[in-house]
């Protein structure tokens, strides 16, 4: 047979394929299932509600978010603040249409 044909799989090789597929999957959904149950998680999910309930209040937010860099000891090396404007799509383009014109 020439190299640059091939052979049709057999039935018994689509079958492990399947099952290689299945176990895959089954994997892929404990796994998922695991990150969504995870409790570190939850204050992260009622992070964002508050965040969509303060925006939806004041059409924009400034987060300010801390990062500590520090030693397994906790020792803190440094302190990065970050600010994160937040606002609503609509608040957004008629704030830089404002802007523009000044």
């Amino acid at each position: 047979m020439a190299s640059s044909q091939r052979r049709a799989p057999t039935i018994q090789t689509l079958i492990l394929a399947e099952e290689d597929t299945k176990d895959a999957l089954r994997r892929a959904l404990i796994n998922a299932s695991r990150i969504i149950d995870n409790p570190e998680l939850t204050d992260v999910r009622q992070e964002i509600i508050q965040i969509k309930e303060d925006v939806a209040q004041n059409n924009e937010i400034d987060l300010v978010k801390n990062l500590y860099i520090q030693s397994s000891t906790d020792q803190v090396y440094a302190v990065v603040d970050k600010t994160i404007y937040i606002s609503t799509k609509s608040y957004y383009k008629a704030k830089k249409k404002k802007l523009n014109r000044q």
